[in-house]
């Protein structure tokens, strides 16, 4: 994964590498190629049986040949034909260990091997692209933990009494405890 002027796309750093495809999503992890199954092959994905199978249970070895084993709820027509073709020749390239388990790969090291401190020093150096694509810049001149608590109070993530009450934890109330008017917004505490 390369690391552009744009920043670090944290995303699709880590993949599935392949052991036994029993612990790896068919359609919902990234284990072939640069996207998840269900987002290159949208119709294909539509027309699955059960969207939350192995890739073990899809793709079976029978006397040294690749089975699939395929569950559509439809007919196919047009382009759903054309994407069959296309994740069979994706898919047939795959090999499947019986006798390894499956791992995540870390992308953004070249021994796929996460760890804190090439994460920190990739954080600390670079442009950092969020879940939002706005970019923030690193303004080494503040502190590390000023800036992430104002990057927290930007995105909403501080924990104040309406956004805690948002994400269902039960509160005796969401007023404010010091002036006991006004909702205990991130704008309030300010």
């Amino acid at each position: 994964m390369a690391i552009d002027a744009k920043g670090i796309d944290f995303s699709s750093s880590f993949v599935k590498d392949i052991g036994n495809g029993l612990n790896v999503s068919f359609w919902h992890d990234r284990w072939v190629g640069e996207y998840t199954l269900k987002n290159k092959f949208a119709k294909l994905f539509e027309l699955e049986e059960d969207k939350n199978v192995s890739v073990a249970d899809r793709v079976d070895i029978q006397d040294n040949r690749k089975i699939f084993k395929w569950q559509w709820v439809g007919p196919f027509r047009g382009r759903s034909i054309d994407e069959l073709q296309n994740i069979t020749s994706i898919v047939s390239s795959v090999q499947l260990n019986n006798y390894s388990q499956d791992k995540w790969k870390y992308t953004l090291e070249s021994d796929g091997v996460f760890r804190t401190k090439g994460l920190s020093s990739l954080i600390l150096s670079s442009t950092i692209t969020s879940t939002t694509n706005s970019s923030t810049l690193r303004n080494k001149a503040l502190p590390l933990k000023v800036e992430i608590f104002i990057w927290r109070a930007n995105q909403l993530r501080l924990p104040v009494r309406i956004e805690l009450d948002k994400r269902g934890i039960d509160l005796d109330s969401v007023l404010c405890p010091i002036c006991k008017k006004l909702v205990e917004s991130v704008e309030h505490s300010f």
